[in-house]
């Protein structure tokens, strides 16, 4: 019997099936999964006053979130986006911001965060949901697999199980049967251009 792939084997595999889908199609594939999370997320987060959804900033090889941003703010949605805290620690500060601008580089051309002089922190604690990153989701049972620093990991863990989870991926990264470890999280819902999945 084959052994089932290593987490780094599975990570270099989706993600090089993800880089290999061309600019173009990836940014059409962006637009539906924003037009999917504007059918999702009203009902996860209807009824909230003045929702908090807690997001990302992608990577380049990571769904665009400006329509996802469209779709928040439709439905009366604050989104707030992840900065490294400083002193490291493996910990994340989120910073509304009231339209897709202000983000700067930092650290690597390749990771944006927002500037916290140009946006006002808030408490994840307060969060009507969080749209999650991933290399990889299971749909069979919510499992995600992260880029390995665990940030999100940790985001979860501390956030009330109540608050709905939801995985932001293109359809290249749904895989089944993910091999996971006992602290990984995991998500109710998983948003790809193909639709929404319950999980």
């Amino acid at each position: 019997m084959t052994p089932p792939p290593s987490q780094p084997d599975l990570r270099r595999t989706v993600l090089a099936a993800v880089r290999a889908i061309p600019p173009a199609e990836r940014a059409a594939r962006s637009r539906r999964i924003a037009a999917h999370l504007g059918e999702l997320l009203p009902g996860l987060i209807g009824g909230t006053r003045d929702p908090l959804v807690l997001s990302f900033c992608p990577m380049p090889d990571e769904p665009d979130l400006a329509g996802p941003f469209a779709a928040a703010s439709a439905c009366g949605a604050r989104l707030a986006f992840p900065r490294i805290a400083e002193g490291g620690a493996g910990r994340m500060e989120f910073f509304a911001a009231g339209s897709w601008q202000g983000f700067l580089q930092r650290r690597k051309p390749a990771i944006r965060e927002p500037d916290p002089a140009a946006h006002p922190r808030v408490d994840p604690a307060l969060a009507a949901a969080v749209l999650v990153p991933g290399v990889a989701f299971d749909p069979g049972n919510g499992m995600r697999l992260g880029r390995g620093g665990g940030f999100y990991d940790r985001l979860l863990a501390a956030i009330e199980p109540a608050v709905p989870r939801i995985g932001i991926a293109f359809g290249a990264q749904i895989v089944p049967d993910l091999p996971h470890r006992a602290h990984d999280c995991r998500v109710g819902w998983i948003v790809t251009e193909g639709g929404i999945m319950a999980a």
